[in-house]
């Protein structure tokens, strides 16, 4: 993503993201109460610059971009309130700290591609070079042309048959997905107190119910029983690794078929490239993170605490109702 260095819109864009995430980052690190409300500055920033990106996605038509950039800026502005309630009442909330942190790891990393051109044409490139492997593989012959840039973006052509009717840029790297997922995990703070007198319980009333079932439910205990068993051996360094492991390179991997299915569906004129891009394509890659949701909430308990913890600050109703760092919810509630 190229920027002019002459346009105000551009210089307020990267002003906003530059000092959101700085202030952000900074709370991670402060310790005293008053990173509250540097993390709240840099959540409003971080809102306010996702709302400069509305007029870039509706010029490319991307309805699902220009919703999730309008409903940023109200949302950060949520979170920023929640971390002025902390302020204000000598609170901590874990999940809080999460999202925060969770939003300067991948954006950080996201736009540290996105802004340096000689990145976003190295990684646009590799994604452009996998895709036709993964054409060829199939037995479909696709040829890369030379990059270039078209305006803000570089641009990658894949030809089929003499003819290009896609073009690999950075949004079809899958860069944004995995520096989400990257962001999920680095900002979890694991921590084997919190699950692991669970976990051990939990295997052994798995155990018995093994010798006591059969078919494909003794199956499905036995893959538990092997997961609680994985998750009583590792570390918790070596839990944030595996977690890394197992999802990065499969968001990669799956994103490359994606891509050449695109190539595929719209040289043979299947349907039309607007529907099954930004709207089917990206509904099949929801799915995909819902299921390595999944696989981090075993691997990861913590950061599972962390999702359902975010969702009970919004019943934070009054002083006092937090313990350990989550928010206790009221019976009836």
């Amino acid at each position: 993503m190229a920027l002019d260095p002459t346009d105000p819109l551009d210089l307020a864009m990267i002003g906003c993201l530059v000092i959101g995430l700085a202030l952000m980052g900074a709370g991670q690190f402060y310790k005293k109460r008053h990173r509250h409300i540097l993390t709240a500055c840099g959540e409003v920033l971080f809102g306010i610059f996702w709302l400069t990106l509305v007029p870039e996605y509706l010029e490319k038509n991307d309805t699902v971009y220009v919703v999730f950039c309008l409903a940023a800026l109200p949302a950060f502005c949520l979170l920023a309130y929640h971390e002025y309630l902390c302020f204000t009442r000598k609170e901590e909330l874990v999940p809080l700290d999460w999202l925060a942190g969770t939003a300067a790891f991948s954006a950080g990393l996201y736009f540290l591609i996105a802004f340096i051109p000689p990145l976003d044409e190295a990684l646009t490139y590799a994604v452009a070079m996998n895709t036709t492997w993964v054409l060829d593989l199939f037995g479909y012959h696709a040829t890369l042309h030379t990059g270039y840039w078209i305006g803000s973006e570089f641009a990658v052509p894949i030809e089929h048959d003499g003819v290009v009717r896609i073009q690999i840029v950075l949004a079809c790297t899958a860069i944004q997905s995995i520096a989400l997922i990257m962001g999920f995990i680095l900002a979890t703070k694991p921590n084997r107190g919190i699950w692991e007198d669970w976990a051990k319980a939990n295997l052994r009333h798995v155990e018995r119910r093994i010798e006591k079932s059969g078919g494909i439910y003794r199956l499905r205990l036995v893959l538990i029983n092997g997961t609680l068993k994985n998750l009583l051996k590792r570390s918790d360094r070596g839990r944030i690794g595996m977690a890394v492991l197992v999802t990065a390179p499969v968001i990669y991997v799956t994103n490359l078929f994606r891509n050449a299915a695109v190539v595929y569906v719209t040289h043979e004129g299947f349907l039309p490239f607007d529907f099954f891009h930004n709207y089917l394509i990206k509904a099949m890659s929801f799915l995909v993170l819902i299921l390595l949701f999944l696989v981090l909430f075993e691997i990861l308990p913590e950061f599972q605490e962390n999702v359902f913890g975010f969702f009970d600050i919004m019943l934070r109703r009054k002083k006092g109702n937090v313990k350990d760092g989550f928010v206790v919810v009221e019976q009836g509630r």
